[in-house]
């Protein structure tokens, strides 16, 4: 089994590497990534794979790939996507058992989930929102529409971190005026 990594630097490539060496089986190749938006796409189909990747490459977008859902949880070890592309039919463990796993994660729970997969059933896309997903795109799709949604999915995510930080400020805003303004108004009350 080969599978297709894409690294950041020389020495994330080397801790994997390292990390895998007891499992002969799998090579791994290195590729310089300079772009700035990463998405990890978990695809068993290699002809799936290559599609996707050649598309979302043409905008920019940095690719990593994992071939099953176990290869995905060792490449989230070493950064954290922006996205996750994940399709529902894999070995080991389905889409949805992957998904629920990463939902379940507090360090991996914010990550967006598109479902990308030939499973166009009601059931199916009921039970990826259900656990979820932010989205389910089916095989075949339009390049334009994958696009869109990668990107609808960036800029949520994006918008929904800038609230929180907004938050955070907001409230250490609050707190220091509130501690500034108490020794004053102690000194009134005294009074």
């Amino acid at each position: 089994m080969t599978n297709v990594l894409f690294f950041y630097t020389i020495a994330e490539k080397n801790e994997y590497v390292k990390m895998i060496s007891k499992n002969i089986e799998e090579k791994v190749f290195f590729m310089a990534v300079p772009y700035e938006k990463q998405i990890l796409i978990v695809d068993d189909s290699p002809e799936s794979i290559e599609l996707v990747s050649s598309i979302l490459k043409r905008s920019d977008f940095t690719i990593r790939v994992a071939k099953s859902a176990n290869s995905a949880l060792q490449l989230l070890q070493f950064r954290l996507p922006h996205i996750i592309l994940l399709d529902v039919t894999m070995p080991e463990m389905d889409g949805f058992d992957f998904c629920r796993l990463l939902k379940n994660d507090s360090k991996y729970k914010k990550i967006p989930i598109i479902f990308l997969t030939a499973s166009n059933d009601e059931e199916s896309i009921k039970k990826a929102f259900e656990l979820g997903a932010q989205d389910y795109v089916t095989k075949p799709f339009k390049p334009a529409e994958l696009i869109a949604r990668v990107n609808t999915q960036l800029k949520l995510a994006q918008r929904t971190e800038d609230l929180e930080n907004a938050y955070k400020n907001l409230d250490s805003f609050c707190y220091s005026v509130a501690h500034d303004l108490k020794a004053p108004l102690l000194s009134i009350k005294r009074l």
